[in-house]
């Protein structure tokens, strides 16, 4: 599985670039020869190839909280995250992770018990949505990012992945259907809100001081 990660603004010079080189014998060849090709373009610093595996759950069911599924994702490097579908009346939410382990520190969560090991890219939070849809066979209508990692410590890949995930000519969930929970990075807090985005902000605070 071949997944690209690249910003809208760069999507004609994509385009442009796989419609000259045939793709299909590229693919044969493996995905080295395919990454070889976006930086003979020039195209790499704006795109990644990498290959994602899944590891799909087994579903269960609470009587409070409805029908519940994990979706372990194996990622290209050997690091795994974990994503958690959750059906309700009102539609299916899925719980993405947004990176590789944690550094906050908080001594209730498990993920940040062996640290960070690297940010997500944006396509691999995005690609968590389009994994649990296709395993499931229905549409994502909310997304908690509430999984793996602290979202705030991934700004600008968090905010690209917002903005894909958004998009019309994309899922295009909406943000006022969207939730970011944050331990509480000051700083990034600041700049959220200079970002004018509709999305739903949780706060979670376990402590009076950050001792």
């Amino acid at each position: 599985q071949i997944k690209l990660d690249f910003s809208k603004d760069i999507l004609p010079a994509m385009l442009t670039h796989l419609a000259s080189i045939k793709v299909d014998s590229l693919l044969v060849e493996g995905g080295a020869a395919l990454l070889q090709s976006f930086i003979d373009a020039n195209l790499w610093d704006e795109a990644r190839v990498e290959t994602a595996p899944l590891k799909l759950g087994n579903g269960v069911k609470s009587p409070r909280l409805g029908f519940a599924k994990s979706i372990t994702k194996e990622c290209y490097d050997g690091n795994v995250i974990e994503s958690v579908f959750m059906r309700y009346e009102h539609g299916n939410t899925l719980c993405v992770s947004s990176q590789a382990g944690c550094r906050m520190g908080c001594k209730f969560c498990a993920s940040t018990l062996k640290g960070k090991s690297r940010d997500l890219y944006p396509s691999e939070i995005l690609g968590q949505v389009i994994a649990a849809q296709r395993d499931t066979g229905e549409r994502i209508s909310g997304i908690v990012m509430m999984g793996i990692g602290e979202p705030l410590d991934n700004y600008d890949n968090v905010l690209r992945f917002l903005s894909l995930v958004n998009a019309p000519e994309g899922l295009c969930i909406g943000q006022r259907h969207i939730s970011l929970s944050t331990c509480g990075v000051a700083d990034k807090i600041r700049a959220l809100a200079e970002e004018d985005l509709q999305i739903t902000l949780s706060i979670s605070l376990h402590a009076p001081n950050d001792e």
